[in-house]
Order: structure tokens, then C-alpha cells, then sequence
């Protein structure tokens, strides 16, 4: 048995893959299990390019401001969209890196079996949360599409395709979240019945 490889420390715990299928429910189930990662480097992607274009504006305006008296009028609305786009969008590679705030006040006082359960706990009610914030900003984002909001800036940009990323952002970071505690819990599942082998050859 092989388990996929993740990226980072805190890398993604995910269900074990059979060596050597070839079916095609395999290859469906193979696609399952590595499709989280490969949204939420999607998603970093994503929230990269907006990075750049955030930084190139800003030089731009800067430069524009200083030596040419000139200014693209629109740059403050832009770059707060492209924030938007980099906060939600690198959130769920973020979380494959380990790079989110841990209660280490709490998981540094128990031993290696609370630090699991607690682990859990938390990734269930993170999951509820995105999920949450999934659900609710897929109807936000509904609605600026059916009544046609824009922005009071110059741009008059409509809203909904700025709404749109912080569904799309915390439904992978859900997916992502779903996918680990999938693997987490079978992780224990196995871990304790490794235990209670143990333990019976032990008693014989």
C-alpha cells in the first residue's frame, strides 16, 4: 500500500491508493484523491498572477504619480479585487503547506492521541465554516448576477465577478479540508487497528 505524496510539512493526509490498479474505477478514484491538490495549486495560481499584477499596478501608479503627474484613476478598485483574489484564492494551498495559525497553547499540552482528536475537531468545524462561507457567498454572488451590481468606483465593475471568488476560494479549501479529514480518520482507523493486533499477539 502507497500513500500519495503531498507537498509541505503540513501536507495533505489523503486516503491510501492500491498500488498497480488499472480499472476504470481506479482511475476515477486515483483522479478523486489527487484532484484536491491540484484545485488548490489551481487556486495559488491564481492568487500568484494577481500578486504580480497587484504589484506591477502599484509600481505603475507609483511611477505615474511621481514623475508624469498621472494616474490610472482606478488603481485603489483594482487592487482591492485582486486582494480578494489573492486572500481566497491561495487559501487552500495554504493549508496543504501547513501555513495556517495552529492553537499550539492547546495542542502542546496533550500527548500525540489528543493532538489527533483535536486536529479533527478542528478540521470539522474549519469545514463547517468554509462550507458556510461557501454556501452564503455562492448566494451573494447570485444575486449581484441577477441584479446587476457595480461598483461606485470609476470602473463601475460588476460586483459579481469580484463576489465569485470567495466562493470559488473557500469551496476549494473545503473540498481540500474534506479530503484530509477523509484521510485522517482513515489514518486512524488504521492506526487503531494496528493497535489492537499488537495488542492481541502480545496476549497469545
Amino acid at each position: 500500500m502507497k500513500k500519495m505524496k503531498t507537498e509541505g510539512s503540513g501536507g495533505l493526509n489523503l486516503p491510501e491508493e492500491k498500488a498497480g490498479a488499472a480499472g476504470l474505477g481506479d482511475k476515477v478514484l486515483r483522479l478523486a484523491r489527487r484532484s484536491p491538490n491540484m484545485i488548490a495549486l489551481f487556486g495559488a495560481h491564481v492568487a500568484m498572477w494577481s500578486l504580480v499584477s497587484l504589484v506591477l499596478l502599484s509600481v505603475v501608479e507609483v511611477i505615474g504619480r511621481r514623475f508624469f503627474t498621472w494616474s490610472t484613476g482606478c488603481s485603489e478598485e483594482i487592487s482591492g479585487y485582486l486582494l480578494v483574489s489573492v486572500t481566497y484564492m491561495a487559501a487552500a494551498y495554504v493549508f496543504i503547506k501547513g501555513g495556517h495559525l495552529a492553537v499550539e497553547m492547546v495542542t502542546g499540552r496533550v500527548g500525540p492521541r489528543g493532538r489527533k482528536d483535536f486536529d479533527l475537531f478542528r478540521a470539522i468545524v474549519a469545514l463547517a465554516f468554509c462550507a458556510t462561507i461557501t454556501w452564503y457567498g455562492s448566494i451573494t454572488t447570485m444575486d449581484s448576477f441577477r441584479l446587476g451590481i457595480r461598483s461606485s468606483g470609476n470602473l463601475h465593475a460588476p460586483l459579481a465577478f469580484t463576489h465569485i471568488l470567495v466562493p470559488i476560494g473557500m469551496g476549494i479549501l473545503s473540498l481540500v479540508m474534506l479530503a484530509y479529514l477523509i484521510g485522517a480518520i482513515k489514518s486512524s482507523a488504521t492506526s487503531e487497528k494496528r493497535t489492537a493486533k499488537s495488542h492481541s499477539r502480545k496476549e497469545d
